[in-house]
């Protein structure tokens, strides 16, 4: 192919894909990625959620053990999230994995959305995890809404006082055995600070049995109408530049 017609790529980071294979993947800097339905090309986006891969440097609750960290064979790193026997019957969510409004992404520039995703399993049935989001005005957190899962069913449950400015959709990988779950609110004009959760939830009108465990990945929450791959974080914040694609187009 003459030297002219060649597509040119850059991207100004590193990144993260899912190849072919459903494998968790990084890219160097400026190589292209493919996953199974082709090239991915992405905007810039920043990961507030903070050390994204190390589930030993969550802020849980002290009320879940992490009883398992792992890698598993497709390179999704992992924590399991066990609820303690002295919650046996509560009815409460209970913080795995949070981003507080206070550090959440600002929504008074042009970018209202903000999207909360991460990659769920248990083989408790029934099980749920709940998607929260919480507003910060500089002085006072106020509650939005939540989007609870259904892990068995897929069903997906709203509740609070912007539920209907929350979608959310979850699709199992019967490859992997995750789930990738996602909820995006809608911001209004009067909101500055929008932070989100992932949590444990019950068995929808039952409570917290013995054994009860959800397994976490890939936790990120990011400005945006949806979720976009997967952004390793560390002590801090991290932005995956945006994928540059060039196509001549001269004959």
């Amino acid at each position: 192919m003459p030297g002219d017609k060649i597509v040119k790529f850059k991207r100004a980071s590193k990144a993260t894909y899912i190849n072919k294979s459903g494998v968790l993947t990084e890219a160097a800097i400026d190589e292209p990625r493919f996953e199974r339905d082709g090239l991915l090309i992405e905007g810039q986006r920043t990961n507030l959620l903070l050390n994204s891969t190390n589930p030993s440097k969550w802020n849980k609750s002290g009320n879940l053990e992490l009883t398992e960290i792992s890698t598993d064979s497709f390179n999704f790193t992992y924590g399991r999230f066990t609820v303690k026997d002295t919650l046996i019957g509560q009815t409460s969510a209970i913080n795995i994995v949070t981003v507080s409004g206070s550090k959440g992404f600002d929504v008074t520039g042009d970018e209202k959305y903000v999207t909360i995703s991460c990659r769920v399993r248990s083989d408790v049935e029934n099980v749920r995890c709940r998607l929260r989001f919480e507003h910060h005005d500089g002085y006072t957190y106020t509650f939005l809404g939540d989007a609870y899962l259904n892990l068995s069913t897929l069903v997906i449950d709203k509740a609070g006082t912007a539920a209907d400015r929350i979608i959310a959709k979850a699709v199992k990988d019967e490859v992997t055995g995750w789930i990738f779950y996602q909820a995006t609110i809608n911001a209004l004009d009067t909101e500055s600070m929008i932070g989100a959760m992932v949590q444990y939830a019950p068995v929808k009108g039952s409570g917290t049995a013995s054994g009860d465990y959800l397994d976490i990945a890939t936790p990120q929450v990011e400005g945006g109408s949806s979720a976009s791959s997967f952004i390793v974080t560390d002590i801090t914040a991290s932005t995956r530049a945006s994928d540059m694609v060039t196509v001549p187009i001269k004959n």
